[in-house]
């Protein structure tokens, strides 16, 4: 029997701007009758004020309810029967006046003739919209289409209900009938007019393209895939806001919202709300191909969106290390600094976004320059190092890319530390730059990091090569200082290897399939437990890592005191 999240046939669409005023600013689990409260008021001041709408979003994240909507269905267990029903009530299907079916037959469009919810463009148009949407998304990129919702909307097609949305928001998807492996049928909502002075940067019927590209593809996220917005919501809006660029490509609405990412390309990649990192996901498809992207969903179904962004880029042959320091140089370039030729880099309109920020500016003065810089996982560190000593001022830009899987899917707001040093002279652990620079990095853990370099807005082309990694670390293992081991895999496009641990004897204590780390070298992750779970002695142990039909073995040492 299918499982109902939460009803069909609802009251108009006042549910997302609670959540979206508290969920931002506050922790949502531990604030629930507050969020009840602002939800049951701000609703009974809706009923109350006509017409049209006298509330907007006032947080910087806002324009789709897909991860708010989700969070009220989280947490609807944790409120009283009596507040869950009042919930229920006020989260049902809208009720609207007339419907159509689109040209193709394949989308039915909710919406009033008359009254504050009449649409302001015009609705046969917006039916041709929804299906050269799907032409794009399921015809040509081979997404699967989103599950049928059974009788609900009236037929088995899939329901957009045009309705007077608070102002700036743009649509919500709502995740309705489980369909099993966490999977759900949904419905969408978009705004009737997409006004300007209601605080839309698209307008008219190119508001409502650039949502049905965004919120259509939801669809098939949750519905196709699964639905784990409340665990990687940034890339399902990374995702979504990326598909409006590439189905309409003239719109250009996410110009709007990339700024924040700019201003801070050294938060984790998590950290972010999705609608400011689209980019990322228009970098991929360029470096790449749209494959790639649904490749990355098709791993998501298993992985952690981090995860599977890694394991795809490595199928390619790549490491996520070095695609996210590659990122950093496209971003790099953009705005002023952006090349007519793009004669680096290949995003098309790179002069119309903003230029990156730098996370710290030092001045160089020879023979060495060097700085602690904190590092989030899976990020972009910019230091500029102005140079004033050969006469004029050059500039010497470095990029650090903490590539750190494990803390960005477990932990993005921890930390690691880097101690980075500029010379005028090599040294034994040094890399050149060029002519006149070379760079030292020091961190715990030197294999999370790709550095690369721009010197007066040229990239030097020195990031170092993916390679493979011949012994374990640390080394000696010891319980109660380390947490894993890290141990080396073959070089080739398998996601994942077989580590298996001997003991001097050769007998078999461990054996399992692991997910195989891209960093700069080629890992997998172990915690030193045998197959039960249990410690080992201390003392020598053989490893044998069976990637496709490589292997890499050696030895590793074990304290457990």
């Amino acid at each position: 029997m299918k499982k109902k999240l939460l009803n069909s046939k609802r009251f108009p669409l006042i549910k997302i701007i609670v959540i979206l005023i508290f969920s931002a600013r506050i922790g949502f689990a531990q604030n629930l009758d507050s969020l009840f409260s602002a939800f049951v008021n701000l609703k009974s001041r809706a009923r109350l004020t006509k017409p049209g709408k006298v509330l907007s979003i006032t947080v910087n994240y806002k324009k789709c309810g897909l991860g708010l909507i989700t969070s009220i269905q989280n947490n609807l267990s944790k409120f009283s029967a009596g507040k869950q029903a009042l919930i229920k009530k006020l989260l049902l299907r809208p009720s609207l006046q007339t419907s159509i079916v689109s040209p193709k037959g394949l989308f039915r469009i909710h919406y009033d003739t008359t009254g504050a919810n009449k649409p302001g463009f015009s609705v046969t148009k917006f039916a041709v919209v929804l299906d050269s949407v799907y032409d794009f998304e399921v015809n040509k990129l081979k997404y699967p289409k989103p599950p049928s919702d059974g009788t609900e909307g009236g037929d088995s097609l899939y329901d957009f209900y045009i309705e007077d949305l608070p102002a700036g928001l743009y649509g919500a998807t709502t995740p309705e009938n489980s369909i099993g492996n966490q999977r759900y049928t949904a419905y969408t909502e978009i705004d009737n007019d997409y006004l300007a002075k209601e605080n839309y940067y698209s307008t008219g019927l190119n508001g409502a393209k650039v949502t049905a590209a965004h919120e259509y593809h939801h669809a098939i996220q949750i519905g196709d895939y699964i639905n784990r917005y409340s665990s990687d919501g940034f890339y399902y809006e990374i995702t979504s806001t990326a598909m409006e660029e590439f189905t309409f490509d003239y719109v250009n609405d996410y110009y709007y919202y990339i700024d924040s990412y700019f201003r801070h390309p050294d938060y984790s990649l998590s950290q972010n709300d999705g609608y400011n990192l689209a980019i990322l996901n228009i970098f991929l498809q360029k470096r790449f191909d749209f494959d790639l992207l649904k490749r990355i969903w098709e791993l998501m179904v298993k992985h952690r969106a981090i995860e599977a962004i890694s394991l795809a880029v490595a199928e390619r042959g790549s490491t996520i290390g070095k695609e996210l320091n590659e990122f950093g140089l496209w971003c790099y370039f953009t705005s002023y600094r952006s090349l007519p030729d793009n004669s680096f880099f290949d995003y098309d309109e790179a002069i119309h976004y903003p230029k990156i920020s730098f996370s710290t500016k030092i001045k160089f003065t020879p023979p060495k320059i060097g700085i602690s810089l904190n590092t989030h996982p899976m990020s972009n560190n910019f230091i500029l190092f102005p140079d004033e000593s050969r006469g004029g001022v050059d500039s010497l830009v470095s990029i650090i890319t903490n590539s750190d899987v494990f803390n960005g899917v477990n932990d993005p707001n921890s930390i690691n530390l880097v101690k980075y040093t500029i010379s005028s002279a090599n040294s034994p652990n040094a890399f050149k730059i060029n002519d006149y620079y070379y760079y030292e990095l020091n961190s715990s853990n030197n294999e999370l990091f790709t550095v690369a370099n721009i010197f007066n807005n040229a990239p030097t082309g020195d990031s170092k090569k993916i390679t493979e990694l011949n012994f374990a670390y640390p080394q000696p293992f010891n319980y109660s200082k380390d947490e894993f081991l890290f141990i080396p895999a073959p070089l080739n496009s398998q996601s994942e290897a077989i580590l298996n641990i001997y003991s001097p004897s050769m007998r078999l204590i461990y054996s399992k399939n692991h997910y195989v780390y891209n960093f700069n070298k080629i890992i997998v992750k172990w915690d030193a437990k045998d197959n039960n779970g249990n410690k080992l002695p201390s003392g020598v142990y053989i490893f044998v890592v069976k990637s496709g039909n490589s292997i890499k073995k050696g030895k590793l040492v074990i304290l457990n005191e």
